[in-house]
């Protein structure tokens, strides 16, 4: 199949798509957003040329109109199929952000309760996965007893920041290395640090015994208020053999079983007691994330994922 793939680029994992599009046997021609977003109508219609399948890695683009009507018609007039994986936008509420889904012929989205909520039929659940070349194992030199690496929900004001809570409250019993960019602003008296690349996260992960999940959304929309969903992280953490507490919620387990894969908290209570029965019980942690680790490299690669969806438009 030849795919036309419009991406933007993030963190270097984005353009990686198209690589396992290519391992699967596909011909792959890139089109890059600069900046996530573009001005109406600067995607040339000569892209399209000899192309099967236009691939987006964000409904943004017909949104704001980089894929503008010329180039949606263009679509059309030569029977492209055209497809995204993607996720919703929490800054939009989501039955005006569902339109921007109406023109595609298959959406993979990343968000189980919002396609279930959405109930369309050419809307299907493919969460996120991991690149086993980012993350994996290294010798291991048990740094840090408790980490946490990702952003505060800077959308919502800081009484508001359950991420922000929760932490500070982990701070309050135990040594943690909290790691991104904005919790300074937001946790006064609490000793943060920035990261920029895959390669401290891994360090990271590999050097902690206890890697902690917040996944709530972040957004100001009452409908998506201490909503929760799945992250890059709830992969990455097991990729790299390490043991991984996340917010217990439906979605989570269905993929991974409590006590076998990671440990699941109800509660800022239940974390706290969950923490220290494992900074007691270390080589139990360890167990978990072995299990974790052999669970996620046979079913939650990227690879896996496109081989899925390829399955699917292939039919």
């Amino acid at each position: 199949m030849n795919i036309l793939y419009i991406y933007h680029e993030y963190y270097s994992r984005r353009k990686m798509y198209g690589t396992i599009m290519k391992s699967l046997s596909h011909n792959v021609r890139y089109y890059k957003i600069r900046g996530g977003k573009k001005k109406k109508g600067e995607i040339p219609l000569r892209n399209l040329d000899g192309i099967d399948l236009v691939w987006t890695l964000s409904t943004f683009y017909n949104y704001y109109g980089a894929m503008d009507e010329n180039f949606i018609r263009e679509i059309k007039k030569k029977n492209i199929k055209l497809a995204t994986y993607t996720t919703i936008s929490t800054t939009h509420p989501l039955q005006e952000w569902a339109k921007s889904y109406e023109i595609y012929d298959y959406v993979f989205l990343q968000n189980k309760v919002i396609v279930e909520r959405l109930n369309n039929k050419k809307i299907r659940y493919m969460p996120f996965g991991y690149y086993p070349d980012q993350y994996y194992p290294i010798n291991r030199k048990l740094k840090y007893d408790v980490s946490f690496m990702g952003y505060p929900q800077t959308n919502l004001p800081f009484d508001q920041d359950l991420r922000c809570k929760i932490l500070k409250e982990v701070n309050n019993h135990f040594r943690i290395k909290i790691y991104g960019k904005g919790f300074a602003k937001r946790m006064e008296r609490v000793k943060t640090y920035r990261f920029k690349s895959h390669r401290k996260q891994r360090n990271v992960y590999n050097n902690t015994l206890i890697n902690l999940d917040i996944p709530y959304i972040n957004s100001s929309l009452s409908e998506y208020r201490n909503a929760l969903h799945l992250k890059n992280r709830f992969f990455e953490i097991p990729a790299c053999k390490s043991f991984l507490i996340t917010k217990r919620f439906k979605e989570a387990e269905n993929i991974f079983k409590e006590k076998v894969h990671c440990e699941y908290y109800d509660n800022v209570e239940d974390l706290l007691d969950k923490i220290e029965y494992y900074l007691k019980n270390p080589q139990q942690a360890k167990i978990i994330a072995k299990n974790a680790y052999k669970e996620v490299k046979s079913k939650h690669t990227f690879t896996h994922r496109f081989k899925q969806m390829f399955e699917f438009i292939e039919q």
